[in-house]
Order: structure tokens, then C-alpha cells, then sequence
């Protein structure tokens, strides 16, 4: 009732004209009708437009009826007319030819540049969409100040000082912000890290003995010695009881069984049952320690160790070279970590090595990684993983609006759809594809093993040469 009159529609905004409103007031106005009484609710918009009344329900025989479920979002979800100050960051746009940075923005072309920033700008855009707003931007070049909350600089500046309603980039969350900013639902996880190909990734058998332990090898050279004796026995009983021609030194029998053993197999075999069952005892013993050893050889050459450097001490004390790419977060991050020891020693001794060491994403080649470098690449966390997400003034009047836009924008996949546009994926090891290549030095035992055999069979040769020689010349002198 004004003045002992009913009030109407047309009373309304006069009656609350001193009344500061917002697009979340929740302000309900109970009018007479005929059948009872009809429900209003009243708000404001936001910039450029005037405050909205509307009919919500109806009040009569003594229930309420309204009109729908989702009063709220639905009765606020047109925003036609409704002006939003966005924030965002100035980017460099030196090497593109676009005349507005919204223009690069939505450019495919050059996604693996500033690409969350531009991933959240579509997301922001499918805000603009949903509720048709008309929005400004204002460009800063960074979005915190040279603290931890960022409350003098930057985005967070306009944020903080309720100059700007929402960021159109996201920013990271961290405990003490949430005092002074409002956030929506996080967009994505967000992390920074150092990442290089694995110096040791794959061991290197330099130690042909390695596969077997010391006791094996004992074991082993012990049956071939003692197999070598029984070769050497057997053609000794041959040749006396069965009267083979052939009589073989003890030297040939090794010879012949190592032979055997390396599955070289052997031009000279036995002629009795018990000759012949030594060999084939040898052959199976070769080939069971011969597939052991393969087995054991080849599975090692295939498998990966742990990553030889895993923190960021192991990497500030390695002789990689290390540097980073021109972001703010990186720098700001840097220059906030001073108890963080080896963080500083990093930074003065590797990253600024005189001067700062810049990286450009393109030396990583991301697109044309092949297998083995995906297979071999390790990575060190830098920043702390945190949660990203738009960021609003604290107690901000469009965050329940918002919030609610952007939980149907992630439970309807449009947030798995632009991310798969425009964020690169890392590219899966397939380790069944994978091809090792064994280098030199992984072979240098082997080949040195090569080498002494021809060299202790020259000398051989040689000692055989001059024996028989000798052997001859004292024959010829007793016939004589």
C-alpha cells in the first residue's frame, strides 16, 4: 500500500528508485489481483540498462505457483543491451599482421603460441553467446603485480578495484587470492614445467658380463672346462679301443666346445654313443644359457630407467643448459621464490647466464617429435600445478550467473571441444614402436673379445707353425 492506495506495476521502480541494485538482487514484490496475489522479482541488469521487473509466480489459495523452476537464471540469462568490462592481457602481436588482438585470438594459425589464453577467450566468447552481451576490454600486460595476491598491478589491479566484472583470460588460483577475487568453475589444470630428452634413459651395456651374476659365469666356465675334458677323453677312447685315425689335441677339444657352446656347432663329431651324448648335453646346456642371456641382454636394452633428473636441485646441479619462455607467470614466479634456494640459483646461474636465456617454443618442435624423443622426454615441474579459472571482484553480481553458464558450457563438452582445438595434447609413448639403436659403446666388449681371438689365433698359428717345423726337423734328423 502507498498513501492508503493498492500498488501497481507502475509504482514499483519509484518505490525502490533509492535502492542500489544488482543483477543478483533477490528482491521479491507481492501485488493484489483478483484470484490472490502476483509475485514480481526486481534487479538490475548491469551498465546501460535500466532495472527489470518481472512476473515470477502467483500466490493464491494459500500456495505458491511459479511460473518456472530456474526462475533465477532463466528470468537473467538474456543480457541484450547489458555492457561487460572484461580484463585481459596485452599480447605481443610483433610477428603477426592482425589489427586487433581479438583478431589473433581466434586465429588457428598461430595456436601453440599464448594458447590457454586464447582457449579461455573462446570460452568467454560462448558466454557472450549464451547471454548476448556486449562487452569492452581492457588490455594490461600483466595480470598480477610482483606479489603473491597481485593486488597492485596488472589484471588483478582492475579486478580488485571493481573497474573491470570478469578476466577474459583465466588466472591461477592460489589460497590467498581467494580473499580478494571471486572465481568461476576452473577451466583447466595448469603447469609449467622444464622438459629435455633423458640423458640415461636407456642403459648401456658397456659389461657383456653383466647379464649373468659372478657365481653364473663360475658355474658356466666350470661346465665348459669339464665338458672340454670329457671331448677330450672321448677321442682318447677312439682313438685306442675303436681305431679311429684321428687323434685330437686337448687344446682342440676346448676349442670344439666352445664352439658348441656359442651355437657354432662343430664339423667333427663323435663316432661312439657316449661322444655323441656329451655333445648333445652341451648343445642343450648352450642353449638354455644362451637364451637366458639374450633374454636378460635384450630386455635391459628395452627398458627405461628412472628419469636421471627428476627436481629442480638434480637439474640446477646437471650440465644441461636451461632457459624459458618469455611469460609473465615464469618471471613473476621467479622473482616471488626468494627463500627458494635452489629456485635463485637456477635463476642467477643458468636461466641469466649473462643474459636471460629465452626460449622460443619452436626449438622444442612439438610437431614433428619422432618415438624415441617422445619416449625419452622428462619433465620437472616449475610452478606448482594449481587450477585456472576466470576471476571476478569479490562478492562480484554475475558470478552465480555465470558459474551456472559455465557448469552447463563443461557438462555439455564445450569445454573438452575447445580444448581440443586449440591445446596441443602431449604426444603418448608407444613403447611397441619404439626402435633402440645400440651405439659403439655399447658393443666395445664385444668387438675387444673379437680382437683378442684373432690375436691369440695368430699366435697360436704361429706356436703351431714353429712346432710342427720342429717336429719335422727332429723326425728327418732320427731317420737320418
Amino acid at each position: 500500500m502507498i498513501g492508503g492506495a493498492k500498488m501497481t506495476t507502475n509504482d514499483i521502480k519509484p518505490f525502490f528508485d533509492k535502492v542500489q541494485l544488482r543483477m543478483d538482487t533477490n528482491i521479491k514484490i507481492a501485488l493484489p489481483s483478483s484470484k490472490g496475489y502476483d509475485i514480481y522479482e526486481m534487479y538490475d541488469p548491469g551498465l546501460e540498462m535500466d532495472p527489470k521487473i518481472n512476473l515470477i509466480g502467483i500466490f493464491e489459495n494459500r500456495s505458491f505457483t511459479y511460473f518456472n523452476n530456474d526462475a533465477y537464471y532463466h528470468s537473467r540469462k538474456n543480457m541484450s543491451g547489458v555492457l561487460i568490462r572484461s580484463a585481459n592481457r596485452q599480447l605481443l602481436l610483433v610477428n603477426y599482421t592482425f589489427e586487433t588482438q581479438e583478431d589473433y585470438t581466434n586465429e588457428l594459425r598461430y595456436k601453440e603460441t599464448d594458447t590457454f589464453q586464447k582457449y579461455d577467450f573462446q570460452l568467454f566468447m560462448k558466454l557472450k553467446e549464451i547471454h548476448e552481451f556486449h562487452y569492452n576490454t581492457t588490455l594490461r600486460s600483466w595480470w598480477f603485480g610482483n606479489s603473491t595476491i597481485g593486488l597492485e598491478g596488472g589484471i588483478s589491479q582492475l579486478l580488485y578495484e571493481n573497474t573491470a566484472d570478469i578476466s577474459s583470460s583465466g588466472g591461477i588460483l592460489r589460497p590467498g587470492r581467494m580473499h580478494y577475487y571471486d572465481h568461476y568453475v576452473p577451466s583447466y589444470k595448469f603447469r609449467t614445467c622444464f622438459f629435455f630428452k633423458n640423458p640415461g634413459v636407456v642403459e648401456e651395456r658397456t659389461d657383456v658380463l653383466k647379464p649373468f651374476a659372478l657365481n653364473t659365469w663360475y658355474v658356466t666356465i666350470s661346465s665348459i672346462i669339464i665338458m672340454g675334458v670329457a671331448i677330450k677323453a672321448a677321442y682318447w677312447a677312439e682313438h685306442k679301443y675303436l681305431n679311429s685315425p684321428s687323434r685330437y689335441s686337448l687344446f682342440t677339444a676346448f676349442v670344439l666346445t666352445i664352439a658348441i657352446f656359442a651355437q657354432q656347432g662343430s664339423a667333427i663329431i663323435p663316432r661312439h654313443t657316449g661322444g655323441r651324448i656329451i655333445f648333445l648335453t652341451l648343445l642343450i646346456l648352450s642353449i638354455l644359457v644362451y637364451n637366458y642371456y639374450t633374454s636378460s641382454l635384450v630386455s635391459s636394452l628395452l627398458s627405461t630407467k628412472p628419469p636421471a633428473i627428476h627436481t629442480i636441485k638434480q637439474l640446477y646441479e646437471s650440465d644441461l643448459k636451461v632457459g624459458i619462455e618469455y611469460q609473465p607467470y615464469t618471471l613473476t614466479y621467479i622473482y616471488q621464490e626468494k627463500n627458494n634456494y635452489y629456485i635463485q640459483k637456477l635463476n642467477s646461474n643458468k636461466i641469466y647466464d649473462p643474459e636471460p636465456n629465452f626460449f622460443l617454443l619452436k626449438r622444442v618442435s612439438p610437431k614433428t617429435f619422432e618415438q624415441d624423443y617422445i619416449c625419452d622426454l622428462v619433465q620437472i615441474d616449475f610452478l606448482t600445478p594449481g587450477f585456472v579459472s576466470f576471476m571476478a571482484p569479490k562478492k562480484s553480481q554475475y558470478k552465480e550467473l555465470f558459474q551456472i553458464s559455465l557448469l552447463k558450457m563443461m557438462q555439455n563438452g564445450i569445454f573438452n571441444r575447445e580444448e581440443n582445438i586449440w591445446v596441443e595434447k602431449q604426444p603418448k609413448c608407444l613403447s611397441d614402436l619404439r626402435v633402440v639403436s645400440v651405439d659403439g659403446n655399447a658393443l666395445f666388449v664385444v668387438y675387444m673379445i673379437l680382437v683378442i681371438g684373432i690375436v691369440l689365433a695368430t699366435i697360436i698359428l704361429l706356436i703351431e707353425i714353429v712346432w710342427y717345423k720342429a717336429d719335422i726337423k727332429k723326425t728327418f734328423e732320427y731317420t737320418n
